[in-house]
C-alpha cells in the first residue's frame, strides 16, 4: 500500500512461500517461511524517509512483546538531488552476532547513494562486530 499524498508505504511481505520443488539427493525440506512487515514515512519538514520493520512475526513466541525483538529501523537522508546518506540498525543481528559485552557497532550499518547522470553508485557498510564487516557496492546504470 502506497500514499503518495502523505509519502506513506506500508509493506508485508511472505517469503518462501510453497515446498522445495527438487530433493537434494532423496532429502526434502521446509522451505524457511517468513512474515515481515515494514513502514516508510517521508517526513514532511525534513530531507528523511525513516524506515521501522519487524522480521520473523510468523515465529511462535511465549509473549507477545518476543514479536518486537526482531525490528529494524533506518533512514535516508536527501542530502541534494545526487546524495543520499544512509544508516540503519537491526536488533535481531545485533542479539545474534554481538560477542562481547563491550560497546561495538554489531547490528549499525551505513551507506551513501551517489547519482551522477545515468549512474547511480551505492555503497554500504554493515557492522558484524568483532567478526567482520560486510561492505556492499552496488551500480545501476539507467538506459
Amino acid at each position: 500500500m502506497s500514499s503518495k499524498k502523505k509519502n506513506l508505504n506500508i509493506s508485508l511481505t511472505l517469503n518462501n512461500i510453497g515446498t522445495q520443488l527438487n530433493s537434494y539427493i532423496s532429502l526434502k525440506e521446509n522451505l524457511p517461511f517468513e512474515v515481515k512487515f515494514a513502514i516508510s514515512k517521508k517526513l514532511e519538514h525534513l530531507p528523511l524517509l525513516l524506515n521501522i520493520g519487524l522480521s520473523k512475526i510468523n515465529e511462535p513466541t511465549q509473549k507477545i512483546q518476543d514479536k518486537f525483538k526482531n525490528f529494524t529501523i533506518g533512514g535516508e537522508f536527501n542530502i541534494s538531488e545526487n546524495i543520499d546518506f544512509r544508516f540503519g540498525y537491526n536488533n535481531e543481528r545485533r542479539r545474534e552476532m554481538k560477542i562481547t559485552p563491550a560497546l561495538d557497532l554489531t547490528g549499525f550499518s551505513f551507506g551513501i547513494g551517489l547519482k551522477i547522470q545515468n549512474y547511480r553508485f551505492d555503497y554500504s557498510l554493515i557492522s558484524l562486530g568483532k567478526i567482520a564487516s560486510l561492505h556492499q557496492i552496488g551500480l545501476t546504470i539507467k538506459i
